[in-house]
């Protein structure tokens, strides 16, 4: 167990690794251009035991994939999903400071949900993907103090159906 585990930790900060050189070397060429531009990109790393691996989130206005700056304002907020298996439900806790109740956009469909703020100082938008097909009738919300909560239920796979073979 703890040489896959250990193999998986390699692996992905080997990725990690040659994603921030990438994207490193991108930001400044993008920043020689643009010096007025501010970059902002960090990671939150943790285990998650629902999926037996660890997880990386992404925040800031650097998409980490290419290494340029998100539309001009942009910017991706920090963001954690929990699982609990025993509800089958999703708690998706995303910070927002700045933002008010009435700023926050919501969308749903069965396997993500859209998230973008109207606020002209504060502008966010995050694409929250999920493993398994969710529930988007069942997606709750509340707001405080920045801090925004979002609870979902996933989908629940139904039984196969099994049949009793007779044997000749």
């Amino acid at each position: 167990m703890f040489e896959r585990f250990w193999k998986d930790w390699d692996r992905i900060f080997e990725e990690l690794n040659r994603d921030f050189e990438k994207m490193f070397k991108q930001s400044v060429n993008e920043l020689s251009k643009n010096p007025d531009q501010a970059r902002t990109w960090g990671f939150k790393m943790y285990w998650d035991n629902s999926l037996e691996k660890p997880v990386f989130r992404y925040f800031g206005n650097v998409d980490p994939t290419t290494g340029k700056m998100l539309q001009e304002g942009w910017r991706v907020p920090s963001t954690e999903k929990i699982y609990d298996e025993n509800t089958k439900t999703w708690k998706i806790i995303t910070e927002l400071p700045g933002v008010k109740k009435g700023e926050i956009e919501l969308t749903t469909t069965k396997k993500y949900i859209n998230l973008e703020t109207t606020s002209k100082e504060h502008m966010y938008k995050q694409k929250i993907d999920f493993e398994t097909e969710i529930e988007s009738d069942s997606v709750k919300a509340k707001f405080n103090n920045g801090i925004l909560e979002i609870f979902v239920k996933s989908k629940i796979p139904p039984p196969p159906d099994v049949k009793k073979v007779s044997i000749e």
